[in-house]
């Protein structure tokens, strides 16, 4: 192999590492930013104290479909919860 071969695979695992620390981390690899967490209404509930029930119909009242995946509520969208 030619040095700048070997220096193609380690750059090439260097960029793996750092991908798989940012999924570990909560991270997007692009921006380093942290990911958003999502929550199921299931989840929601339990993490407020509601019913299921009752956070799928504030989900639909307050249109948070918005967000193009109406199942999973952006953490963000929890302090507008509690």
């Amino acid at each position: 192999m030619t040095v700048a071969a070997l220096q193609r695979k380690v750059e090439l695992l260097e960029k793996a590492v750092l991908q798989l620390r940012f999924q570990v981390e909560g991270r997007t690899p692009v921006t380093g930013a942290d990911a958003p967490v999502t929550f199921t209404p299931k989840q929601f509930a339990e993490r407020i104290g509601r019913s299921p029930d009752w956070v799928c119909r504030e989900i639909s009242r307050r249109r948070i479909k918005a967000y193009g995946r109406p199942y999973l509520i952006p953490g963000s969208e929890l302090a507008r919860f509690l």
